[in-house]
């Protein structure tokens, strides 16, 4: 068994490199994606996450996402139109919420939500246990 993280007991660590470490929740079909310090997410990056995410998660059931960018991450343009239309978002990802500390990442969120356009339902939080709750009230819902 993996061990947990000791910032976020619920979740388990799943996978760790370089640019991104992605994180399951113990109880829930939740997957947590942490963008490192100060890296750059490009399409291998995104295509890696998505694997790991559908390898990780029940397929059977709808998935919910956190993603938080570290300080001074970024996700480049070919990975934000990746991550919109890809399979995991289009046909698994029930609600992501985006964890956001700084301007340039609200911007930046802005940006994907408004040229991107992905379909599952986004909302950015200033701390995980607020996005829990309310992707916990999502998954709770029947619309979709």
């Amino acid at each position: 068994m993996k061990k947990t993280n000791a910032l976020y007991p619920d979740f388990q660590l799943r996978q760790n490199n370089e640019n991104f470490s992605v994180h399951k929740h113990l109880k829930m079909n939740l997957l947590m994606v942490v963008f490192h310090p100060f890296k750059t997410i490009d399409v291998e990056d995104a295509k890696h996450i998505e694997q790991i995410v559908l390898e990780n998660a029940d397929e059977k059931k709808d998935i919910l996402g956190i993603t938080l960018p570290s300080k001074g991450a970024n996700v480049d343009s070919t990975a934000r139109t990746y991550f919109a239309n890809c399979e995991l978002s289009i046909k698994y990802t029930k609600a992501m919420a985006v964890i956001i500390k700084s301007m340039p990442h609200r911007m930046l969120l802005n940006f994907y939500m408004q040229f991107n356009r992905p379909p599952a339902k986004h909302k950015a939080f200033e701390e995980v246990n607020k996005a829990m709750d309310w992707l916990k009230k999502v998954n709770e819902s029947k619309e979709a």
